[in-house]
């Protein structure tokens, strides 16, 4: 219109978007994000519910939930903005935003909004730089599940991994089993000349809704449809006293350890128009497999019986079918909602359940502090390998350096193993380690006496992270 009429073209920012249940829910967040890309328009996300929590996407001090990965990706998004197109659906309903960075050699793509099956397919890929005449392409899909406004996030998951053929220039990347509040990543990379085509699935999961379960005593199934997102739009609410339960069957595929992670509201006690009288108590309920007790529980209020938050632990399950009960007790002064479960396979052994994460120097955020707009580093690989180069080019401190987030369980002491190589010849040259944490970066410079060694490396040190 500006253009039409010879106006100067200004900048449009849209403030408070989104609806009241779309804030905390990545999959309906991911539809807005791609509306503002496709029209080249700021926004601003709305202050409907509570203050002091990013509008949505920090559920506490330095813990993000699901919705503040989306946004995270988001950020990390670089290069140029490519074309989506939505078929068989509304924009409104399911959408997203895709870019392509043709100095890391990669393109990504978020989505969401829509359960079901569906396909990405990403035409045009061989008409460029990075992926010019590639056979097949490496395919990464992710996904950062919807936690409520309170629950903390951990790293998204790893749905599959593996590498896809290219047919007259496209890459069809098969979806299934999309949850319409989830948002999924795409991260494309070059596949290595030794890799083969196919994807590997990343550990099994799988999401439990409540009201599908067993319901005793109070408990009853609740309709959640106007003022926060909740999963498939019921909850069981009345979850109390010993005689209130609901009873959710699993069905898991392997022995080992299972993250738990249930999406739960409660908001007894609330009354925030009278300071007085408010008196926010947490939920107090037992954790059941297969009739034992498992846990005593206490749930952190919520501050409203529709508003969730996320309570995770670890439970060692056999292989088939199991039931898994939360109850009340009698010293409970609020009741319980329960939302969702998520069950996510661990490993077989108790240790697969510690902290550990692998960091592509590649997929990295490349920093360009101290108003740079340009990036020294560039992406090479060899065999299967990719790395990052000319590290040595710029300092951080200069705008150089490459920065990664890590979102670790507890405060303490990290070991951060690197695979590092030093350029050939150097004698008095350096490498850079970096130490991930969750909001900061360190960058850790050897030098050599001698001539640096030829091949990879990989050092280790320590370093206090707090949660």
């Amino acid at each position: 219109l500006e253009k039409e009429l010879g106006l100067e073209e200004h900048e449009i920012v849209i403030n408070e978007y989104a609806d009241f249940t779309d804030c905390s829910s990545p999959g309906n967040l991911a539809c807005w994000i791609g509306l503002w890309e496709e029209y080249n328009v700021s926004g601003c996300l709305p202050f409907w519910h509570l203050s002091n929590n990013l509008n949505g996407l920090a559920a506490d001090a330095n813990e993000g939930n699901g919705a503040w990965w989306l946004y995270k990706w988001y950020g990390d998004m670089s290069g140029n903005y490519l074309p989506v197109t939505a078929e068989g659906a509304e924009k409104c309903d399911f959408y997203g935003t895709a870019s392509l960075d043709e100095n890391k050699n990669c393109a990504n793509v978020l989505f969401g909004g829509q359960s079901g099956d569906g396909k990405i397919i990403l035409s045009g890929v061989t008409d460029t730089d990075a992926f010019r005449d590639a056979e097949k392409i490496h395919v990464k899909i992710e996904s950062t599940d919807y936690t409520g406004f309170h629950g903390a996030a951990d790293e998204p998951h790893v749905l599959k991994e593996g590498a896809l053929p290219v047919t007259d220039g496209t890459v069809t990347v098969p979806m299934e089993d999309l949850n319409a509040l989830s948002a999924y990543r795409i991260t494309l990379t070059k596949a290595s000349e030794q890799e083969s085509s196919g994807l590997s699935d990343g550990n099994w999961r799988a999401v439990y809704e409540a009201e599908n379960g067993s319901l005793a005593g109070s408990a009853s199934i609740r309709k959640v449809t106007s003022s926060v997102p909740c999963s498939n739009q019921q909850i069981v609410s009345g979850i109390k006293t010993a005689k209130d339960s609901v009873t959710v069957t699993v069905d898991v595929p392997a022995d080992g350890y299972y993250k738990y992670d249930m999406v739960y509201a409660a908001g007894d006690g609330v009354n925030t128009q009278a300071p007085k009288r408010n008196y926010p108590y947490p939920a107090e309920n037992t954790l059941s497999v297969d009739g034992r007790i498992a846990e005593e529980i206490v749930l952190p209020n919520t501050l409203s019986n529709s508003m969730a938050g996320m309570y995770s632990t670890y439970l060692p399950l056999s292989q088939g079918i199991h039931e898994i009960q939360i109850c009340g007790t009698a010293a409970s002064k609020s009741s319980s909602n329960v939302d969702c479960i998520y069950l996510t396979y661990a490993g077989a052994e108790e240790g697969d359940t510690e902290f550990s994460q692998i960091y592509e120097a590649e997929l990295a955020d490349f920093n360009t502090l101290s108003g740079r707009q340009d990036t020294v580093l560039t992406t090479a690989q060899n065999g299967s390998i990719s790395y990052v180069e000319n590290l040595h080019k710029s300092d951080v401190p200069s705008g150089g350096g490459l920065r990664f987030t890590a979102v670790v369980p507890d405060n303490g002491m990290y070991k951060l193993a690197s695979g590092i190589r030093p350029s050939c010849g150097q004698r008095r040259g350096f490498i850079s380690a970096m130490t991930p944490s969750t909001w900061a970066i360190c960058v850790v410079r050897c030098r050599f006496r001698k001539q640096a060694p030829a091949g990879w490396m990989h050092p280790e040190l320590c370093s206090y992270k707090r949660a």
